[in-house]
């Protein structure tokens, strides 16, 4: 009876503490449990915290995006600025290229200008020089008239007395008249060239051509040396003219000297003729004076006309 007895008690134990095992091990069971739920409690609440940042972090960056897309739109608008000042800045500068060519131009005319007044005041001075020369000319031939007319009055006293017939008298009358305008001396027949107003203006063109370059030859005959030979043989040749000139005045003074000695001989052969045969003879009419008979006539048909 008490071993039967004894077997259910020990079960019971055995049960019991199995069930007290069981219970351990549930309540370890449900602490782990707990600790799960825990961990996964303060893994939900991380992932919400991580989704929270994750929010700041994606609104942060929207606020840089649109920061960035306006500093875009502000980055256009500056280049855009940029290209309407290249495009003025372009446009100012083809304006002044503008005006320097005008201005190039506006000093080319005025260098032309220049030029034409300089050759204008040559021109002027050369007039100038010209007029001072025939004012000395008449000048000079003032008191050669004022001793013009005695002489005349001589003339026509010895044409008369003489009997010269009418084509001596004027060609007599003629020539002494140009002996007195020249003071016996015929002078000034031509007017000199002292130098030719194209040779001023080839030295302008001959300086300018030699400051750009000695030795510039822009073909067609534009060239320093043959500009520079044109003005050498063109007052080579002035100066010849000139020379020429006054060896030809020279030598028509020369013919004015001999002519007026000659006059004065054939007066005084007139003379001597007359006085060794007379007035009315044939031999003072072979040397060409007029016999005095024939002279009466002369006057009576002139009276009588």
């Amino acid at each position: 009876m008490g071993a039967v007895d004894g077997r259910p008690s020990t079960n019971l134990c055995t049960l019991v503490s199995d069930l007290c095992t069981l219970v351990s091990d549930l309540c370890t069971l449900v602490s782990d449990l707990c600790t799960l739920v825990s961990n996964l409690c303060m893994l939900v609440s991380n992932l919400c915290m991580l989704v929270s940042n994750l929010c700041t972090l994606v609104s942060d960056l929207c606020t840089l995006v649109s920061n960035l897309c306006t500093l875009v739109s502000d980055l256009c608008t500056l280049v855009s600025d940029l290209c309407t000042l290249v495009s003025d800045l372009c446009t100012l500068v083809s304006d002044l290229c503008t005006l320097v060519s005008n201005l190039c131009t506006l000093v080319s005319d005025l260098c032309t200008l220049v030029s034409n007044l300089c050759t204008l005041v040559s021109n002027l001075c050369t007039l100038v020089s010209n007029l001072c020369t025939l004012v000395s000319n008449l000048c000079t031939l003032v008191p050669n008239l004022c001793r013009l007319v005695p002489n005349l009055c001589r003339l026509v006293l010895v044409i008369n007395v003489e009997g010269m017939n009418h084509t001596r008298s004027v060609n007599s009358v003629l020539f002494l008249l140009s002996v007195q305008i020249y003071g016996g001396n015929v002078e000034m027949a031509r007017e000199k060239r002292v130098k030719s107003k194209v040779v001023p203006v080839l030295e302008k063109r001959i300086s300018g051509l030699a400051s750009i370059d000695k030795t510039l030859d822009m073909g067609d005959g534009i060239s320093v040396a043959n500009l520079t030979a044109h003005r050498d043989s063109l007052t080579t040749k002035t100066k010849a003219y000139n020379d020429l000139l006054t060896a030809s005045d020279k030598a028509l003074n020369e013919i004015g000297t001999v002519e007026k000695a000659s006059i004065d001989l054939c007066k005084r052969t007139l003379k001597k003729v007359e006085g060794k045969y007379g007035d009315d003879s044939s031999e003072y009419e072979q040397v060409g004076g007029a016999r005095r008979s024939e002279r009466k006539k002369g006057k009576k048909k002139t009276s009588k006309a």
